[in-house]
């Protein structure tokens, strides 16, 4: 690296020879070469490949590449990490990696990488595994075929991303959502949940079944509710609205009367709590 007349810095690459007489070094001669552009391209090169490799361990991502013709799988440093395995002891062979996987899950890799290969199609699975170090791991497994000028497949790239956390909120929620659904059965409970602005709305079947209703015999709406509310109750949840509107609470807590579908009149005690406002501070959800 040098610097020139004008301040510029610039890379040469410089290869010279030495004549000797007598023991001595009496000329020297060779030539410079400006490699300015090159060393550039190579920095940027290298910058990029930190950046991705950055990118893959903020995203718990590697990628692989497998060679039909050689079998030869080349793996990203981020590869080695999921599989908790020593990258010193080189790239594991395709029987080791699918080896990792939960039974059923290796046959369903088997089966897809052989399709990608003979068919050229391309597989996204959610798998689990189990590391070098016996943790167990959920992944996603993406493949995709690259073929050759005649059409065969010739690499197979993919990539392979740690969804462990994203999976085992996953199963905490579907087991909360169990546990509410439990709860609210043993509890006789009707529940609903609508959005004023776009109409979107649920109401389980305990909430038709208090009123007489097959559930999906009527179409529920925020209208059809006030329909059925008893003419002395149908200022009631617009006060209730006014009021959480106006920042005195988020709670909806009122006991209406409903017609129910023989012409009655049920007594209901209604609960509820804002969950989503506009711009304006009205009520949405």
């Amino acid at each position: 690296k040098i610097i020139t007349a004008n301040g510029n810095e610039r890379w040469i690459h410089a290869v010279g020879q030495s004549e000797f007489k007598q023991g001595k070094c009496v000329r020297l001669f060779g030539s410079t070469q400006d490699i300015t552009e090159r060393k550039i391209a190579e920095n940027e090169l290298r910058a990029q490949k930190e950046r991705l490799q950055h990118s893959q361990q903020i995203a718990q991502l590697g990628d692989w590449e497998f060679d039909t013709a050689t079998q030869e799988i080349t793996w990203s440093p981020m590869m080695y990490e999921i599989f908790d395995l020593d990258p010193e002891k080189g790239t594991p062979g395709y029987e080791q990696i699918t080896s990792c996987y939960f039974k059923v899950d290796k046959q369903k890799i088997d089966g897809w990488f052989e399709r990608v290969i003979s068919k050229g199609e391309s597989y996204d699975l959610d798998l689990q595994l189990q590391t070098g170090e016996g943790n167990q791991k959920y992944v996603r497994g993406i493949g995709i075929p690259i073929t050759n000028d005649s059409g065969e497949v010739a690499k197979v790239l993919g990539i392979v991303q740690d969804i462990t956390r994203e999976k085992k909120m996953e199963v905490e929620l579907q087991e909360n959502e169990h546990r509410l659904d439990a709860a609210i059965t043993g509890a006789n409970l009707g529940v609903w949940d609508l959005n004023l602005k776009t109409g979107e709305n649920f109401t389980n079947d305990r909430w038709w079944e208090m009123l007489g209703y097959t559930p999906g015999e009527m179409e529920y709406s925020y209208e059809f509710f006030l329909s059925l509310l008893h003419p002395e109750d149908k200022h009631k949840p617009a006060e209730v609205i006014e009021e959480i509107e106006g920042g005195q609470s988020d709670k909806l807590d009122i006991t209406v009367r409903l017609r129910g579908k023989n012409g009655e009149y049920h007594t209901i005690q209604d609960r509820g709590k804002a969950v989503e406002y506009d711009s304006s501070g009205n009520v949405i959800r």
